[in-house]
């Protein structure tokens, strides 16, 4: 149920995935939705560990772990594009501006089998609650990323039309985001 004026926009926005250096790719957003989006980009990133050499030990459908390293590509390409100095303070062990500072920002080296990811991270008062690592530290994202909208909506239909209040639960299992709070005014049709 999208909304006319918002299919123009989704239609005019366009994902660029920087997968290499070498190779972009280029998805139109209206027709990537987000399980489609991370099923076929999944094939794409086991095409590509064949292509380097990796044994594929699964050629069937994409498994949920070949799907969970999607999804934390892709928010490991948009954290270094929205938080790139933030990333290079980080680094440097520098003083972030104040609303990333109060949630307490680290980056994640994660290795797992042939792939590793840098992820900002945030750690609060949940950090020695007995739950698990993502939610006891959840991604950093931008409100403003496409992609969030799409993880959105798809939390949104998959649990059967959950409210605002319900999102921000269900979104803070995986990802923070800033002022997520006033969800019901970034997408107005949840």
């Amino acid at each position: 149920c999208v909304h006319p004026d918002d299919q123009e926009q989704l239609r005019r926005d366009v994902v660029y995935l920087d997968i290499e250096k070498k190779l972009q790719l280029k998805v139109n957003a209206l027709q990537a939705m987000y399980a489609k989006m991370i099923r076929v980009f999944s094939y794409v990133f086991r095409f590509l560990d064949i292509t380097r050499g990796n044994k594929c030990r699964h050629l069937g459908v994409p498994t949920a772990k070949e799907m969970n390293w999607t999804f934390l590509k892709f928010v490991e390409f948009i954290q270094k594009r929205e938080y790139a100095d933030e990333l290079k303070k980080l680094s440097k062990s520098q003083v972030l501006p104040n609303n990333l500072q109060r949630l307490n920002p680290f980056v994640h080296q994660f290795k797992d089998e042939h792939r590793s990811f840098s992820l900002i991270r945030v750690s609060g008062r949940l950090q020695n609650a007995p739950i698990a690592y993502d939610a006891k530290f959840p991604l950093l994202m931008t409100k403003n990323s496409h992609f969030v909208s799409l993880y959105l909506r798809h939390l949104h239909f998959n649990n059967c039309h959950a409210g605002a209040k319900a999102l921000v639960a269900l979104l803070r299992d995986k990802i923070r985001l800033i002022n997520a709070a006033k969800l019901r005014r970034l997408f107005p049709l949840l």
